[in-house]
Protein backbone atom coordinates (compact mmCIF):
# COMPACT_ATOMS: atom_id res chain seq x y z
CA UNK A 1 0.00 0.00 0.00
CA UNK A 2 1.35 3.48 -0.85
CA UNK A 3 3.01 5.99 1.74
CA UNK A 4 0.05 8.50 1.82
CA UNK A 5 0.03 12.05 3.36
CA UNK A 6 -2.98 14.59 3.47
CA UNK A 7 -3.94 17.93 4.32
CA UNK A 8 -6.80 19.76 3.84
CA UNK A 9 -8.49 23.14 4.19
CA UNK A 10 -12.12 24.23 3.94
CA UNK A 11 -13.84 27.49 4.49
CA UNK A 12 -17.14 29.03 2.88
CA UNK A 13 -14.96 31.03 0.68
CA UNK A 14 -12.09 28.14 -0.14
CA UNK A 15 -11.34 24.86 -0.19
CA UNK A 16 -7.59 23.22 -0.32
CA UNK A 17 -6.58 19.74 -0.77
CA UNK A 18 -2.82 18.21 -0.56
CA UNK A 19 -2.08 14.94 -1.11
CA UNK A 20 1.69 13.27 -1.26
CA UNK A 21 2.02 9.59 -2.21
CA UNK A 22 5.04 7.41 -2.54
CA UNK A 23 4.75 3.82 -3.59
CA UNK A 24 5.33 1.20 -1.20
CA UNK A 25 6.15 -1.78 -3.57
CA UNK A 26 2.43 -2.25 -4.42
CA UNK A 27 0.20 -0.19 -6.25
CA UNK A 28 -2.43 1.52 -5.16
CA UNK A 29 -5.33 3.64 -5.99
CA UNK A 30 -5.91 7.32 -3.52
CA UNK A 31 -9.45 8.67 -4.05
CA UNK A 32 -9.84 12.12 -2.28
CA UNK A 33 -12.65 14.71 -3.09
CA UNK A 34 -12.14 18.89 -2.60
CA UNK A 35 -15.53 20.74 -1.37
CA UNK A 36 -15.62 23.21 -3.86
CA UNK A 37 -17.41 26.28 -2.68
CA UNK A 38 -20.82 28.37 -3.91
CA UNK A 39 -19.67 30.45 -6.08
CA UNK A 40 -16.44 29.62 -7.11
CA UNK A 41 -14.39 31.41 -9.82
CA UNK A 42 -11.66 28.98 -10.05
CA UNK A 43 -10.67 25.20 -9.33
CA UNK A 44 -6.83 24.48 -9.78
CA UNK A 45 -5.93 20.88 -9.65
CA UNK A 46 -1.83 19.94 -10.48
CA UNK A 47 0.12 16.72 -10.37
CA UNK A 48 4.03 17.40 -9.86
CA UNK A 49 7.12 15.22 -9.19
CA UNK A 50 6.32 17.30 -5.58
CA UNK A 51 7.45 21.02 -5.46
CA UNK A 52 7.65 21.08 -1.98
CA UNK A 53 10.94 18.98 -2.06
CA UNK A 54 12.72 20.84 -4.73
CA UNK A 55 15.03 23.47 -4.47
CA UNK A 56 13.60 25.42 -7.13
CA UNK A 57 10.30 25.37 -9.21
CA UNK A 58 12.59 24.96 -12.57
CA UNK A 59 12.95 21.15 -11.21
CA UNK A 60 9.32 20.91 -11.47
CA UNK A 61 7.96 17.51 -13.42
CA UNK A 62 5.36 15.29 -13.69
CA UNK A 63 4.23 12.29 -11.70
CA UNK A 64 6.78 9.30 -11.46
CA UNK A 65 4.67 6.71 -12.19
CA UNK A 66 1.07 7.76 -11.28
CA UNK A 67 -1.79 8.85 -13.03
CA UNK A 68 -4.58 11.00 -12.27
CA UNK A 69 -7.87 11.16 -12.59
CA UNK A 70 -10.74 14.12 -11.90
CA UNK A 71 -14.95 13.83 -11.89
CA UNK A 72 -17.51 16.20 -11.31
CA UNK A 73 -19.77 16.19 -8.59
CA UNK A 74 -22.43 14.72 -10.87
CA UNK A 75 -19.61 11.69 -11.58
CA UNK A 76 -18.98 13.01 -15.28
CA UNK A 77 -14.80 12.28 -16.24
CA UNK A 78 -13.20 15.57 -16.30
CA UNK A 79 -9.63 13.86 -16.84
CA UNK A 80 -9.54 15.95 -20.50
CA UNK A 81 -9.41 19.09 -18.25
CA UNK A 82 -5.35 17.88 -17.63
CA UNK A 83 -3.28 19.37 -19.53
CA UNK A 84 0.06 17.96 -19.43
CA UNK A 85 3.58 19.44 -20.07
CA UNK A 86 7.32 19.31 -19.23
CA UNK A 87 6.59 20.86 -15.92
CA UNK A 88 3.60 18.96 -14.57
CA UNK A 89 -0.25 18.40 -15.67
CA UNK A 90 -2.42 20.91 -14.68
CA UNK A 91 -6.25 21.54 -14.86
CA UNK A 92 -7.61 24.78 -14.40
CA UNK A 93 -11.44 24.96 -14.29
CA UNK A 94 -13.17 28.61 -14.57
CA UNK A 95 -16.67 28.88 -12.61
CA UNK A 96 -16.31 24.91 -11.81
CA UNK A 97 -19.30 23.47 -10.30
CA UNK A 98 -20.15 23.63 -6.51
CA UNK A 99 -20.04 20.44 -4.76
CA UNK A 100 -17.50 17.57 -4.54
CA UNK A 101 -14.79 16.75 -6.55
CA UNK A 102 -13.83 13.70 -6.36
CA UNK A 103 -9.73 13.26 -7.39
CA UNK A 104 -8.16 9.83 -7.78
CA UNK A 105 -4.59 8.73 -7.83
CA UNK A 106 -3.84 5.71 -9.20
CA UNK A 107 -0.23 5.27 -8.24
CA UNK A 108 2.09 2.00 -9.24
CA UNK A 109 4.21 0.31 -6.56
CA UNK A 110 7.18 3.09 -7.52
CA UNK A 111 5.26 5.93 -7.68
CA UNK A 112 6.24 9.43 -6.67
CA UNK A 113 3.64 12.17 -7.03
CA UNK A 114 2.27 15.33 -5.18
CA UNK A 115 -1.76 16.74 -5.72
CA UNK A 116 -2.69 20.33 -5.16
CA UNK A 117 -5.86 21.52 -5.56
CA UNK A 118 -7.50 24.71 -4.38
CA UNK A 119 -11.15 26.12 -4.99
CA UNK A 120 -11.97 30.08 -4.34
CA UNK A 121 -14.34 32.40 -4.59
CA UNK A 122 -14.75 35.83 -5.92
CA UNK A 123 -14.58 37.28 -2.34
CA UNK A 124 -12.03 35.15 -0.91
CA UNK A 125 -9.04 37.70 -1.01
CA UNK A 126 -11.56 41.04 -0.02
CA UNK A 127 -11.97 38.63 3.45
CA UNK A 128 -8.63 37.64 4.20
CA UNK A 129 -7.57 41.23 3.69
CA UNK A 130 -10.16 42.31 6.80
CA UNK A 131 -7.66 39.34 9.11
CA UNK A 132 -4.42 40.14 10.79
CA UNK A 133 -1.03 40.20 8.19
CA UNK A 134 0.42 37.33 9.62
CA UNK A 135 -2.67 35.10 9.29
CA UNK A 136 -3.39 36.58 5.74
CA UNK A 137 -0.27 35.78 4.03
CA UNK A 138 -0.47 31.88 5.80
CA UNK A 139 -3.63 31.52 4.08
CA UNK A 140 -3.01 33.68 1.03
CA UNK A 141 0.19 30.80 0.18
CA UNK A 142 -2.19 27.71 0.99
CA UNK A 143 -5.09 29.43 -1.00
CA UNK A 144 -2.75 29.77 -4.15
CA UNK A 145 -0.68 27.18 -4.11
CA UNK A 146 -2.47 24.95 -6.88
CA UNK A 147 -2.87 28.35 -9.07
CA UNK A 148 0.53 28.88 -8.75
CA UNK A 149 1.90 25.92 -9.69
CA UNK A 150 -0.62 25.98 -12.55
CA UNK A 151 0.47 29.04 -14.14
CA UNK A 152 3.83 27.47 -13.50
CA UNK A 153 3.10 24.13 -15.38
CA UNK A 154 1.36 25.95 -18.39
CA UNK A 155 4.12 28.80 -18.88
CA UNK A 156 7.25 27.44 -17.83
CA UNK A 157 8.04 26.00 -21.88
CA UNK A 158 7.12 30.20 -22.67
CA UNK A 159 9.61 31.21 -19.82
CA UNK A 160 12.54 28.95 -20.65
CA UNK A 161 12.53 30.59 -24.24
CA UNK A 162 12.64 34.09 -22.66
CA UNK A 163 8.51 35.59 -23.31
CA UNK A 164 7.76 37.98 -20.80
CA UNK A 165 4.88 40.51 -20.35
CA UNK A 166 2.35 40.43 -23.15
CA UNK A 167 3.90 37.95 -25.02
CA UNK A 168 4.10 35.05 -22.63
CA UNK A 169 0.35 36.22 -21.47
CA UNK A 170 -0.72 35.38 -25.01
CA UNK A 171 1.13 32.35 -25.22
CA UNK A 172 -0.28 31.01 -22.02
CA UNK A 173 -3.85 31.99 -23.34
CA UNK A 174 -3.21 29.84 -26.30
CA UNK A 175 -2.68 26.86 -24.41
CA UNK A 176 -4.99 26.98 -21.39
CA UNK A 177 -7.58 30.03 -21.44
CA UNK A 178 -9.29 28.40 -18.62
CA UNK A 179 -6.15 28.98 -16.12
CA UNK A 180 -5.94 33.02 -17.41
CA UNK A 181 -9.76 33.54 -16.46
CA UNK A 182 -9.05 31.76 -13.27
CA UNK A 183 -6.08 33.85 -12.37
CA UNK A 184 -7.82 37.00 -13.39
CA UNK A 185 -11.04 36.32 -11.08
CA UNK A 186 -9.46 34.78 -8.26
CA UNK A 187 -6.91 37.04 -7.79
CA UNK A 188 -8.47 40.59 -9.20
CA UNK A 189 -6.01 41.17 -11.99
CA UNK A 190 -6.14 43.70 -14.44
CA UNK A 191 -4.70 42.80 -18.01
CA UNK A 192 -1.51 44.85 -16.83
CA UNK A 193 -1.76 43.08 -13.22
CA UNK A 194 -2.10 39.92 -15.57
CA UNK A 195 1.59 40.55 -17.46
CA UNK A 196 2.90 41.67 -13.89
CA UNK A 197 2.18 38.43 -12.43
CA UNK A 198 3.88 36.53 -14.95
CA UNK A 199 6.89 38.81 -15.51
CA UNK A 200 7.51 37.93 -11.15
CA UNK A 201 6.85 33.93 -11.60
CA UNK A 202 9.24 33.84 -14.42
CA UNK A 203 11.62 35.76 -12.34
CA UNK A 204 11.47 33.30 -9.67
CA UNK A 205 11.99 30.68 -11.29
CA UNK A 206 14.88 29.41 -9.74
CA UNK A 207 13.28 30.20 -6.26
CA UNK A 208 11.85 27.21 -4.02
CA UNK A 209 8.03 27.03 -4.31
CA UNK A 210 7.46 28.69 -0.62
CA UNK A 211 9.69 31.66 -2.23
CA UNK A 212 7.43 31.72 -4.76
CA UNK A 213 4.12 32.03 -3.21
CA UNK A 214 5.21 34.38 -0.69
CA UNK A 215 6.40 36.79 -3.06
CA UNK A 216 2.69 36.27 -4.77
CA UNK A 217 0.58 36.92 -2.08
CA UNK A 218 3.26 40.00 -1.14
CA UNK A 219 2.13 41.02 -5.22
CA UNK A 220 -1.73 40.91 -4.25
CA UNK A 221 -0.99 42.67 -1.01
CA UNK A 222 -1.73 39.78 1.35
CA UNK A 223 2.17 39.17 2.86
Amino acid sequence: MALVQISRVHSYEASTLEVCVAGDNQADTITQFIDVPPGAVSLAITATNGASSLGSVRGLSGPHDANVRIFDPQGQNQTHQIRETGHGKAATIHNPMRGEWQIEIVASANASVEVCASAVTRHWLDNLARGAKWFSCKACKVGVKALVLAAIINAGQFIAIGLVGAALVAQVMAVAGGLINALVAALHLTPQGLELLFDLLASLIDSPIDEVLTRVCAFINLC
